[in-house]
């Protein structure tokens, strides 16, 4: 049996013979994209002005085997440009390897599990929220509206605070929401503790950036499983392995695709998408009735 991927809903593969998968950006992994993973790493030393010069898709090219970045610039820009490449090389490298590490892993994945979601999301995300991330991920967001089982779920926000919540909910077309966790939240809950009885039953949970923070992660996700309607859906995204480390208030777990897969398999869920995109994994589990 071949597996293929689906993109702007029309089919392309076979996986096998696909150049580069879906893992840094939507679609193939192409020269741009790889430098936008790259210009990401950089910013993490706070050169901001530096990312920026490098998102835009029309200033960028990069020759993979050399390792070469060619910027339509000024000659002065791109000697600034080119200081600050210095200043990481084995970020560069490190990168290099590592998209072409996970690309070849997701093949393999793709073999056992079926297609990854490669769809371009970017339209649906909420930007400029007072979480970890500064964002809300679009592809929950459309994931939601696609296999919610009502039109106008009650949903829950496991992770965020109430004013994020407020924000976002109307995207989700909610029709009731709450939010739980432990600071600013309707619902104030310990992840690393078991379940606050109060807990209200929902249609649609979601839970982003957050379980790769907490001790035990399956037993949270199980209490969040018990807290469904039947036929609702549990969205969960979270980060890969080689992802920076990130503080909030510490960091314990990074996660492979096998560990969704399992999930699914120990509560009897069905797994309705599954997407990888950077160092970041999504999954959409519905809960059978």
């Amino acid at each position: 049996m071949e597996y293929y991927f689906i993109e702007n809903e029309s089919v392309k593969g076979p996986v096998s013979k696909r150049s580069m998968v879906s893992i840094i950006e939507y679609g193939d992994l192409t020269e741009e994209s790889l430098v936008r993973y790259m210009s990401e790493e950089w910013s993490r030393i706070g050169d901001t002005e530096f990312k920026d010069k490098l998102s835009s898709p029309k200033t960028k090219k990069m020759e993979i085997g050399k390792g070469v970045i060619k910027l339509s610039k000024n000659e002065d820009e791109l000697r600034t440009d080119f200081r600050q490449f210095l200043k990481r090389p084995r970020s560069f490298l490190r990168a290099l390897i590592d998209a072409r590490g996970l690309k070849k892993q997701v093949e393999v994945w793709v073999k056992y599990y079926g297609v990854f979601d490669v769809k371009d999301y970017s339209s649906y995300s909420v930007e400029g929220l007072d979480n970890e991330t500064g964002y809300y991920a679009g592809d929950l967001i459309a994931w939601a509206k696609e296999c919610s089982p009502v039109k106008k779920p009650k949903i829950l926000f496991a992770g965020e605070s109430t004013d994020n919540a407020d924000v976002v909910a109307p995207y989700f077309n909610a029709s009731e929401y709450w939010s739980t966790g432990i600071i600013g939240c309707d619902i104030e809950w310990d992840f690393n503790d078991h379940a606050p009885t109060n807990l209200p039953v929902a249609d649609v949970i979601v839970s982003q950036s957050m379980i790769e923070h907490i001790l035990s992660p399956m037993q949270h996700l199980e209490a969040l499983v018990n807290s469904l309607n039947p036929e609702g859906i549990l969205l969960v995204s979270t980060c890969m392995p080689r992802f920076t480390y990130h503080r909030y208030p510490h960091d314990t777990l990074r996660y492979h695709p096998d560990w969704f897969e399992a999930f699914a398999d120990k509560f009897g869920l069905t797994v309705v998408r599954r997407r990888i995109v950077g160092f970041f994994i999504s999954y959409c589990f519905k809960k059978e009735m």
